[in-house]
């Protein structure tokens, strides 16, 4: 929740120059980003395991 209080603070303040700077706009794209990949999360999640391997995440080899 305090991503979101952030968020609103910068767009209060882009409202009030009307403009967006480039690290506005990098901050605001990466808010967005974060929030989609924090939505597609559960989609994931639910999804049935193919294998019975256990809970925890394997090793990666390589």
């Amino acid at each position: 929740m305090k991503q979101l209080t952030c968020l609103r603070l910068l767009l209060a303040s882009c409202r009030r120059r009307a403009t967006f700077t480039a690290l506005e706009a990098l901050v605001l794209l990466a808010f967005l980003l974060g929030r989609l990949s924090a939505w597609q999360q559960p989609l994931h999640a639910a999804r049935p395991r193919l294998s019975s391997t256990p809970a925890y995440p394997r090793p990666s080899h390589g």
